[in-house]
């Protein structure tokens, strides 16, 4: 930790800095999150929209949703949308290219 500082509330600590080395161990390689993204984009359906991956630590699960906008709103859920889970941020983008990939072939995601 760096040294407190003196306030007029009292001292104040400073965290120190994260691990970053152990950091570096954990994190996926830039090559496999972008060959996942480039494997959606090749796959991605004409006007579809795709949100961004989101981590829920209460699950302990990553989610990528995707929708198309052109369907008309109606009560209930969406009919054209698709929703990935996964255990890590890359693993969410590439089931979600092939799911993506078997909606665009007309055949029922697995």
């Amino acid at each position: 930790m760096l040294p407190a500082r003196d306030t007029a509330l009292g001292p104040v600590r400073r965290p120190c800095r994260p691990n970053w080395h152990y950091a570096a161990y954990h994190r996926p390689m830039p090559s496999d999150i972008e060959a996942a993204w480039s494997a959606v984009l090749a796959v991605l359906p004409p006007r579809w929209y795709i949100g961004r991956p989101s981590y829920h630590l209460e699950r302990d699960e990553w989610l990528l949703y995707a929708f198309d906008p052109s369907e008309r709103a109606v009560v209930g859920g969406r009919s054209r949308e698709w929703t990935a889970i996964a255990s890590t941020e890359v693993g969410v983008v590439q089931k979600m290219a092939r799911c993506l990939a078997d909606l665009g072939e007309g055949r029922p995601p697995k």
